[in-house]
C-alpha cells in the first residue's frame, strides 16, 4: 500500500467464489485478432490448421501483442485455454506468457512434462502450480486462475491447487502466445481486477469531497456507500448482508481522507458463506491503484488485512 498522508482514497470490498465475466479471447478462426479488446500484434506471422470443428493456431506460430492494462497480472486473473500438444520436447512449450507476470506452459520433458501455470510473487517464478502430465494428441481445456492467495487450475475436470501469496509487479512487458508443437483453439483472459479498479478511478474523478470516517458497519453505518456491478446490500437485525454475484461486482466507499502509515491496516468482522472464499480490498489514492486478496475467518473471528500484502 502506498506510503501516504491524508491520501484520498476509495475503497471497495468484494468477497468472491465464482467466475469472472468474459475478458479477451482469441478464437484463431483464421485471424489472430481478439475480441474483448483492441490488441496491437508486435511481432509474429498467424498461421492456421483446420481442425474439426473449425480452425486453430497452427503448431509454430508465437504472436507477440503489445501491453496494455487489461492483460497485466492481478488479483483473480484467469486464463483458459483450449490446446493439443502433437510432440513432447525438450523444451518449454508457452501457451501465454507475460514475462515477469504470468505463465501458462507445457514444462520440459526432463521437469515431467506437466502442464504448469506461474504467477511471478516476490521476484520469483516459483512455487508453479503442477497440473497433468500432458499426453500428445490429447486436447486440454484448462482454466487457471490466481485468486491473490491461491493458484488453481482445472484441466478437462481435474482440479488442482495450492497456496500461493507475495507481491506482484505489473509491467509493460508484452504477451507471447505460443509456439507449441500442436495447436491452440482458444485462448481467454480475464481480468476482474483491472474492471474493479477502473471503475473506482471513474468514482474517484468526480472530485467528490473526503471525509474522515475510519469506521463502517454496525451503528456506524454504510453512509455513502455504493453497491455496483450487480452488488447488493442488505442489513438486517443490525447485521449487513453483501451479494457480490460476478468477480467484477463491488461494494465501495465515498472517498476517504486517511492516514496510510509505513503498517496500514484493516480490520473485517465478517462472515462467508463457506470455505473456498477469496476476498479483495481495492483502492485508489492521489499516487495510483492496488488490491489486497485476504481469506475471510469467519466464526465470530476479525481479520486483519495489513497493506504491505498489496500489489502497491
Amino acid at each position: 500500500m502506498s506510503i501516504l498522508h491524508k491520501a484520498f482514497t476509495l475503497f471497495t470490498l468484494v468477497v468472491l467464489s465464482g467466475a469472472a465475466e468474459a475478458g479477451i479471447v482469441w478464437e484463431f478462426d483464421g485471424t489472430a485478432n481478439p475480441s474483448g479488446a483492441a490488441l496491437r500484434l508486435l511481432g509474429g506471422a498467424p498461421a492456421f490448421t483446420s481442425i474439426e470443428g473449425g480452425k486453430a493456431l497452427a503448431a509454430g506460430s508465437a504472436l507477440h501483442w503489445a501491453d496494455m492494462p487489461a492483460l497485466r497480472v492481478g488479483p483473480e486473473i484467469e486464463l483458459r485455454c483450449r490446446f493439443r500438444i502433437d510432440e513432447l520436447r525438450e523444451g518449454t512449450q508457452t501457451l501465454a506468457m507475460k514475462d515477469g507476470e504470468y505463465c501458462l506452459r507445457v514444462d520440459w520433458q526432463r521437469e515431467g512434462g506437466h502442464l504448469s501455470v506461474f504467477v511471478h510473487t516476490d521476484g520469483s517464478w516459483e512455487p508453479r502450480l503442477r497440473g497433468p502430465v500432458v499426453e500428445p494428441g490429447t486436447w486440454y481445456d484448462v482454466r487457471a486462475k490466481w485468486t491473490g492467495v491461491t493458484l488453481t487450475m482445472d484441466v478437462n475436470g481435474e482440479f488442482f491447487s495450492c497456496r500461493h501469496v507475495g507481491t506482484i509487479q505489473p509491467g509493460s512487458e508484452p504477451l507471447t502466445i505460443g509456439p507449441i508443437v500442436g495447436v491452440i483453439d482458444r485462448l481467454e483472459i480475464r481480468n476482474p481486477g483491472f474492471d474493479r479498479s477502473t471503475g473506482l478511478l471513474g468514482l474517484k474523478a468526480t472530485g467528490a469531497a473526503a471525509g474522515e470516517q475510519t469506521t463502517f458497519g454496525g451503528e456506524a453505518g454504510w453512509k455513502g456507500w455504493q453497491a455496483l456491478g450487480g452488488a447488493a446490500c442488505e442489513v438486517r437485525s443490525g447485521v449487513t448482508q453483501m451479494t457480490f454475484p460476478t468477480a467484477s461486482s463491488m461494494f465501495v466507499s465515498p472517498p476517504l481522507a486517511v492516514d496510510l502509515t509505513h503498517l496500514p491496516f484493516a480490520c473485517l468482522e465478517m462472515d462467508a458463506p463457506g470455505p473456498g472464499w477469496t476476498g479483495h480490498i481495492d483502492f485508489t489514492t492521489d499516487t495510483g491503484a492496488g488490491s489486497v486478496a485476504f481469506e475471510p475467518l469467519g466464526n465470530g473471528r476479525p481479520t486483519l488485512i495489513a497493506g504491505v500484502t498489496s500489489n502497491q
